[in-house]
């Protein structure tokens, strides 16, 4: 899936930068490392696969997860690669937890205790991408999640998301046949009930206080083995940003 991604998280912060007016520091020499100089948070970062590849393509990232077990194998694969192992962190930590921590260190209530940690390493005014990638259709509260993402933005950063519409295409593919019939995940990973459309979770984002753009389809082709973007109505899965106003 990172073939897809990347290139959309990439596509978004740069667009993202020039919006913000900021001076592309030797954009034409960033081609091989287009993130160089990016600060990238990845929500449910897992084993570390989107982490790691943003990683390769200049970004200093940390990585949040709830589960220890994927933050301890995702730190040990990290340093595997010396390119890399200075530029990715993993913390067992929520979003939610560290929107509040955040928070408390703009306002001052926290400053008896220094940051550590990822607050610690998050740049001031907040990241310059925050990424949550086939995660929100997994939480039981969307709305606190979004607005927890949209918190640990700097102003003029940008949201990236990717999930699973909710269509009958969408309860056939991610439940019926990768559950059920392929057994490619476990059974009950998978609620249809808390798949969002696009148009529910650019809700999310407007209320979370932040400006959307159009939803990004993106499939699998299961013969070829490769994923692609565009192609017209989201029958399935999609990648949607939303940027945080400069003011």
């Amino acid at each position: 899936m990172n073939q897809v991604r990347v290139p959309i998280v990439v596509e978004a912060a740069i667009a993202a930068e020039a919006a913000r007016g900021d001076v592309p520091t030797a954009r034409s020499g960033r081609t091989i490392r287009p993130l160089a100089r990016t600060s990238v948070l990845d929500v449910g970062s897992g084993g570390g696969i989107l982490a790691e590849a943003l990683a390769r393509v200049g970004a200093t990232v940390t990585g949040l997860d709830a589960s220890a077990e994927n933050v301890a194998a995702a730190s040990a694969h990290s340093v595997i690669d010396p390119d890399i192992a200075e530029r990715v962190f993993y913390e067992k930590l929520l979003v939610e937890d560290l929107a509040a921590q955040l928070a408390g260190a703009v306002e001052g209530s926290v400053a008896e205790e220094p940051l550590s940690g990822a607050a610690a390493r998050a740049p001031a005014g907040g990241f310059d991408v925050v990424v949550s990638s086939e995660v929100i259709e997994h939480v039981n509260s969307p709305a606190m999640f979004v607005a927890a993402l949209a918190a640990c933005l700097r102003p003029g950063g940008v949201l990236v998301m990717t999930t699973i519409t909710r269509t009958a295409l969408s309860y056939a593919g991610a439940i019926f046949a990768a559950e059920q019939l392929a057994g490619l995940v476990p059974p009950g990973t998978h609620d249809f009930a808390k798949f969002l459309r696009p148009d529910e979770l650019s809700g999310l984002m407007v209320d979370a206080g932040l400006v959307p753009a159009l939803p990004e389809p993106i499939a699998y082709n299961p013969i070829t083995g490769r994923w692609s973007r565009g192609g017209g109505r989201v029958v399935m899965q999609y990648a949607l940003s939303g940027t945080k106003p400069l003011q």
